[in-house]
């Protein structure tokens, strides 16, 4: 199947099932070219080594107060060979509570969205937070404490060494492009983090919320990366 058919069967899809929104999450992330320079692949042995020895020190960290108020620190879960790193903003209560991301509604939109492109959640995907521990109230993180948390995210980036990137959510966007422009003008681009093609578009909990993007309108994959 072609990659532009398997995107509009996505679109049909999220219009059947009632889904908020035509998301923009081309099939063509699992499949996108990253640039030259490329670093040696690491093995999956070196990738869980390497992981444990880091979780470990995210699950004990107090760099930002944010740890004075957490159950669980959420270090992230998936496919350490995962071929797209999907970047939410920080955990929620649940997350909180079981120390794994994206478990609520917005979790299982996520799911749906992934699996309508053919995207195992489980197999071809890792999945993190800007930040590791629940801001109080369900708050956005704050500036310093994203920009404390942001080195463990690298690492995690440049272990699992993923084809594509999937920012969700104003906050991600904001903090690894550096960009203040919405969601909406930053959808229909594609950024380059450390050589990794990378895409914006809502966090599943927004479009959880606000039924105004139900008609967002997102462009065929052939225009953002070379299928």
């Amino acid at each position: 199947m072609k990659m532009n058919d398997a995107y509009a069967q996505y679109c049909q899809h999220v219009r059947e099932q009632g889904l908020p929104g035509e998301i923009l999450v081309p099939s063509c992330l699992q499949h996108a070219p990253q640039k030259k320079g490329t670093k040696t692949r690491l093995s999956r042995e070196e990738k869980r080594s390497l992981f444990i020895e880091l979780f470990r020190e995210v699950a004990v960290c107090q760099r930002c107060p944010l740890h004075t108020g957490r159950h669980k620190a959420v270090f992230g879960a998936g496919n350490v060979d995962a071929s797209v790193f999907v970047i939410g903003e920080a955990p929620g209560f649940s997350e909180d509570q079981k120390g794994l991301p994206f478990v609520g509604k917005a979790g299982e939109l996520l799911t749906k969205m992934m699996q309508a492109i053919s995207l195992s959640r489980h197999e071809d995907l890792f999945i993190s937070n800007i930040v590791k521990c629940r801001p109080p109230e369900n708050r956005d993180p704050a500036t310093d404490e994203a920009q404390t948390c942001l080195p463990y995210l690298e690492k995690q980036i440049s272990i699992v060494q993923p084809r594509a990137i999937l920012l969700l959510g104003r906050v991600a966007a904001h903090t690894l492009l550096q960009e203040t422009d919405s969601i909406k003008s930053l959808q229909n681009h594609v950024f380059h983090y450390k050589n990794i093609p990378l895409m914006v578009t809502y966090h599943p909990a927004a479009l959880l919320r606000n039924a105004s993007l139900k008609k967002v309108p997102g462009k065929p994959c052939s225009d953002f990366v070379p299928c």
